[in-house]
C-alpha cells in the first residue's frame, strides 16, 4: 500500500500503525485477498507473492461465495426473477452492500454499534462471549501467536520503505480487551505476545522507529469498557491511546463525535468518490 502510495506522487509526513497480536499469524487471510480487487495496487506486490496472492484468491472462489457476491450487488427484483433469492432482505439495499462487502472494516464497525450505544441497544458482553468461543473452536495451531517469516520481512521492507523517503513511523502493539484476555487467552499466549513485542521493538530501535507497547489497556489508561468488540475500541479508548503516543497525558485530547454525524461506509465512499473526481 505504501509503495501504491508514493507511486502516485503521495508522501506522507507520518504513518501511525497498529499491529495486531495475531499481525504475522497466517500467511494468507482475507484482508490480503483484497490486493487483487485494485490493479494498481496489485502491480506493487513483488513476483512470486503475487502469484501466490492469486492463486489464494482463486482458491476462494466457490458456488456458495458467487452467490452471497450476487446477493450483494444485484437488485432484488433481479435476484427474485432469475431465481437466486426468494425472501425479500429485511433490510435496505445498501446495508445489505454493506454488510456483505464491507463487513469487516473497522469504519462499519464503528459507525454502526456507535449508533446502537447511542440507542441504548448496544451490549458488550455478548460480543466477547462471542470471540471466546471462535477462539476456543478455533484449531489448537490457531490459539498461538506465531511470526511467519514472509509477513515480517514485508513489515521491515515497509519501515525500511518509510525512512527511506524520510516518512515517520509510530508503531503500536493493540491490546485485546482484558476480560476477553482472561477468558479465552492461556498464560503462554500471553507471553508470546511478549515475545512478540520485544522483536518488534528491537526492530524499531535499530531503525530509529517509535515503538509502544498498548497491549495493555493500562499502559494509557483505558476503559476496559470502551470497547465495541474483544479487539475493536471506542473513540475514548483511541483518543488515550493515540495521546500516549504522543508523549501527552492519556485524557489531553478526547475524540467524541455524535453518531448522527457518522455516514455509512457506502456514503463515505460516495463522497471519497465524488473529491477524486473533482480533484481529477
Amino acid at each position: 500500500q505504501l509503495k501504491y502510495v508514493l507511486a502516485q506522487g503521495v508522501k506522507p509526513e507520518m504513518i501511525i500503525v497498529g499491529v495486531d497480536q495475531d499481525e504475522f499469524n497466517a500467511d494468507h487471510n482475507e484482508f490480503e485477498y483484497g490486493l487483487f480487487s485494485h490493479w494498481r495496487l496489485f502491480q506493487q506486490v513483488p513476483f512470486p507473492e503475487n502469484l501466490t496472492v492469486t492463486i489464494a484468491v482463486l482458491k476462494t472462489v466457490s458456488p456458495e461465495s458467487t452467490y452471497k457476491a450476487l446477493q450483494a450487488v444485484l437488485p432484488y427484483k433481479l435476484l427474485t426473477a432469475v431465481g437466486l433469492q426468494k425472501k425479500k432482505p429485511a433490510r435496505k439495499p445498501g446495508a445489505v452492500v454493506v454488510d456483505h462487502v464491507m463487513i469487516e472494516n473497522g469504519y462499519f464497525i464503528y459507525s454502526t454499534r456507535a449508533k446502537m450505544l447511542a440507542q441504548g441497544k448496544y451490549k458488550l458482553t455478548p460480543e466477547i462471549e462471542g470471540a471466546v468461543r471462535k477462539w476456543a473452536s478455533a484449531a489448537s495451531e490457531k490459539q498461538h501467536i506465531t511470526v511467519a517469516d514472509r509477513l515480517w520481512r514485508r513489515f521491515e521492507q515497509f519501515i525500511d520503505l518509510a525512512r527511506q523517503n524520510g516518512i515517520a513511523l509510530k508503531i503500536m502493539l493493540l491490546p485485546v480487551n482484558p476480560e476477553y484476555e482472561r477468558l479465552a487467552l492461556k498464560s503462554g499466549v500471553v507471553a508470546e505476545r511478549a515475545q512478540l513485542s520485544q522483536r518488534i521493538a528491537a526492530l524499531c530501535e535499530s531503525r530509529g522507529v517509535t515503538y509502544r507497547d498498548f497491549s495493555s489497556v493500562k499502559s494509557y489508561s483505558g476503559d476496559p469498557q470502551a470497547f465495541w468488540d474483544h479487539v475493536h475500541q471506542q473513540p475514548d479508548n483511541l483518543s488515550r491511546m493515540i495521546n500516549t503516543l504522543f508523549d501527552l497525558p492519556p485524557n489531553t485530547y478526547l475524540h467524541r463525535p455524535s453518531p448522527d454525524a457518522l455516514p455509512t461506509d457506502v456514503e463515505l465512499l460516495q463522497r471519497l468518490k465524488k473529491i477524486s473526481e473533482l480533484e481529477s
